[in-house]
C-alpha cells in the first residue's frame, strides 16, 4: 500500500516534472573538495586530519525518476526514524555564537545556521526539549565552562573536534573539515605570522590562541568576550590581526564590508573537523550519537551542510 500511494504521487507529479527536473539539476552538481579553514582559533590537537572526498552523484533526472518509481524511494524516500526516545527529556543546548555555522538574524530567541539546523533534526528525530524550547546563547568560553561541568547536553558554536576536547565531551563524527585563517584590515602588509612581532593580536577568550603567542614571544595579546569583538578590534586598530575559521571569517567580511578586512594568510597543517558535542558519559549522548550516525548514514547530514554553508562549499572538505 505504501509503495502504491508513493506511485500514485509520483504519477500526480507530471505536469510539475520540469521544476523537479531543475530541482536535480541544481543538487547535482558536483562538490569540489579542497583543504581549508578550521574553527575559529579553537584548535588544541587534530583528532583527525584526513578529509574525506565529496562523491559525484551525476545521475539523469530521468534515472532518478525511474528508480524513485522503481524503488518508491528516491522522491519520498523512507521517512527519517522518529524513535522519539528522549521525549520524557529536557535537554540544555548551550550554543555560542560563529556565523554561519550558529548565527543571529531577525529573532535573539531563534539561532539559525548549520549547527542549528543539525540540533533540531536531532530533537525532530528523538523528540527532547529545551528549557522555554529556546537553546542557552552565551560566549564560547561561559559554553565550554558549562560544556566540562556536565551541565549542557548539547554544545555547539563551530567547535572543532580535538583529543584535548574529547576527553570532556562526547564528540560527533565531524561533519565538515577546514583551516585557520589570519584576517588584518585591508591595507595592512601582515602576511604571516611572524610579522606580528611587535604586533598586537586579538583573541577571543575561550580558545586556544594563546600558545601561538607562547611560541612568539614578541607578540601582544588583546583579550575579547566574542568573535564579534575579535573583528571589531582589528577593524578599530585595537589589535592587527586575529585567527579565526576562513569560513567565520569570509562570513563576517562579506556581512561588514566598510570594515576594510581581509583574509592575509591561511595556516598551513590546520585543518580539523567540525562537529557537535555531547555531554560526556551519559545515556542520553549516547542516544544522539545513535541518531546523529543515522542522519550521517542516511544522507541528511550531507544534506543540511550543503544547503547552509552552499556560498561556501568550494572552500569546505565535506563529509559524506
Amino acid at each position: 500500500m505504501l509503495y502504491l500511494t508513493k506511485l500514485l504521487l509520483v504519477l500526480s507529479l507530471e505536469r510539475k516534472t520540469k521544476a523537479y527536473y531543475l530541482a536535480f539539476l541544481h543538487e547535482d552538481k558536483p562538490m569540489r573538495s579542497c583543504p581549508a579553514v578550521a574553527q575559529n582559533a579553537n584548535t588544541d590537537t587534530k583528532v583527525n586530519n584526513q578529509a574525506l572526498q565529496s562523491r559525484n552523484r551525476a545521475f539523469s533526472f530521468w534515472t532518478k525518476l525511474a528508480a524513485s518509481v522503481a524503488f518508491g524511494s528516491f522522491l519520498f524516500g523512507s521517512a527519517p526514524a522518529l524513535s522519539q526516545s528522549l521525549s520524557d527529556k529536557t535537554l540544555v543546548v548551550a550554543v555560542a555564537v560563529a556565523p554561519p555555522f550558529i548565527e543571529i538574524t531577525d529573532d535573539f530567541h531563534k539561532p539559525r545556521g548549520v549547527d542549528v539546523s543539525l540540533i533540531k533534526e536531532l530533537q525532530k528525530r528523538t523528540g527532547f526539549k529545551t528549557h522555554q524550547d529556546e537553546m542557552a546563547m552565551m560566549t564560547l568560553d561561559e559554553m565550554v565552562t558549562l560544556g566540562r561541568s556536565g551541565k549542557a547536553d548539547i554544545v555547539a558554536g563551530a567547535l572543532s573536534a580535538t583529543a584535548e576536547r574529547s576527553a570532556h565531551y562526547s564528540v560527533t563524527e565531524p561533519y565538515v573539515y577546514n583551516s585557520v585563517c589570519m584576517v588584518t584590515r585591508a591595507n595592512d602588509t601582515i602576511d604571516d605570522i611572524k610579522d606580528l612581532q611587535n604586533r598586537t593580536l586579538a583573541i577571543q577568550i575561550g580558545t586556544n590562541v594563546t600558545s601561538i603567542a607562547d611560541q612568539n614571544p614578541g607578540m601582544h595579546l588583546y583579550e575579547v568576550s566574542s568573535t564579534f569583538m575579535t573583528f571589531y578590534a582589528v577593524a578599530t586598530g585595537k589589535a592587527d590581526a586575529l585567527l579565526v575559521d576562513e569560513i567565520i571569517a569570509l562570513e563576517y567580511i562579506k556581512t561588514w564590508p566598510n570594515a576594510g578586512l581581509k583574509v592575509a594568510y591561511r595556516l598551513p597543517d590546520t585543518e580539523t573537523g567540525i562537529a557537535l558535542f555531547f555531554k560526556k558519559d551519559s545515556p542520553i549522548s549516547r542516544e544522539l550519537q545513535k541518531t546523529y550516525q543515522d542522519m550521517l548514514d542516511d544522507g541528511t547530514v550531507d544534506r543540511i551542510v550543503r544547503n547552509e554553508l552552499g556560498a561556501y562549499i568550494d572552500l569546505l572538505t565535506v563529509k559524506n
